[in-house]
């Protein structure tokens, strides 16, 4: 019996560790897009706002959420709330077409979806999910990447 519970739990993450690679290297995206969204997905996972806030820009526009940086972070900080202790968000960040990309902005279609975490373990529960046109671009004096808008995605 602990044998076949072993086994079980080994091969739960693997596909769990093979799920996160994959999701976390896509070979098509530029470097800063991939950083914007790997930071964005931790702060997101992680449920701390500040470095949620630091991904988005302040002069974001969107109609989800919120329509500007406020109103999203504190949506965001609303529902986080909810989450006892044990479960967390896990996202998943696909990208179905690259817009526009160059040193100045950046804009993709992509789709989003988060499934709750009970201590590490992805569950069948849906906690977001949609698609989304999303545009980004470096800011101040480092030229840190933010995202500037999110939108409902339309066919």
């Amino acid at each position: 019996m602990t044998s076949l519970i072993f086994t079980v739990a080994t091969d739960i993450y693997r596909i769990y560790s093979e799920e996160k690679d994959k999701n976390y290297c896509p070979q098509h995206l530029p470097q800063s897009a991939l950083i914007l969204f790997q930071r964005f997905k931790k702060a997101y996972e992680s449920k701390n706002i500040k470095e949620l806030k630091d991904c988005i820009s302040s002069d974001f526009r969107g109609d989800i959420y919120g329509k500007n940086q406020a109103d999203l972070i504190k949506f965001m900080t609303y529902n986080f709330q909810f989450l006892k202790y044990g479960f967390s968000p896990h996202l998943i960040i696909e990208v179905f077409n690259i817009c526009s990309s160059s040193d100045s902005e950046f804009s993709t279609v992509i789709n989003m979806k988060a499934n709750l975490q009970f201590f590490g373990i992805t569950t069948p529960v849906n906690w977001d999910r949609g698609k989304l046109l999303c545009e980004a671009k470096p800011e101040g004096k480092y030229s840190y990447w933010r995202i500037t808008k999110i939108m409902k995605f339309k066919e």
